[in-house]
């Protein structure tokens, strides 16, 4: 598994370096360490909802397909891929705040572009530590990452009988 992952965020990068090279897209980065590490993070979250879905896909068999291609959808559309989330109206923020791709995204945009995050408080009190709203999105996303990695390897390996 961990080998399939580092060939993903291989590929992932050549395809970036790809486009900045051959296409002449430009690449703007505040804070490249940042950015690099945000980039990982959300290719470990990707990878973990990928092996949960392939475990579903495993289960469902063809049904599975409507289900995958529905959830597809709808994150591309609610988080936040396309356009900032200040744009957004809020009966479709508060669906984009429910979607964990919609956080990677944020620190991406944050770090990348240098915008401030848009989808926590400006400031988060969590048992009397008080802690800027990008560090808490940092530690959201990292966590989050973490964990879909877990719970789709877990689902992905167990039987499916």
């Amino acid at each position: 598994m961990a080998y399939s992952l580092v060939i993903y965020i291989l590929f992932s990068s050549l395809t970036i370096a790809f486009m900045v090279v051959f296409l002449g897209i430009p690449l703007i980065v505040k804070n490249p360490l940042l950015g690099a590490l945000n980039f990982i993070l959300f290719l470990t979250m990707s990878y973990g909802f990928a092996l949960l879905f392939a475990g579903l896909m495993l289960r469902l068999k063809r049904a599975g397909w409507l289900l995958v291609n529905f959830v597809n959808f709808f994150v591309m559309i609610f988080s936040g891929v396309f356009y900032p989330f200040k744009s957004l109206p809020a009966p479709i923020l508060y669906i984009s705040m429910a979607i964990p791709f919609s956080y990677g995204i944020d620190v991406l945009r944050t770090s990348i572009v240098g915008v401030d995050p848009e989808l926590v408080p400006h400031t988060i009190n969590l048992l009397g530590f008080t802690a800027p709203r990008f560090l808490f999105e940092e530690l959201l996303v990292a966590a989050m990452s973490v964990l879909s990695l877990i719970v789709g390897y877990v689902y992905f390996m167990e039987d499916p009988q």
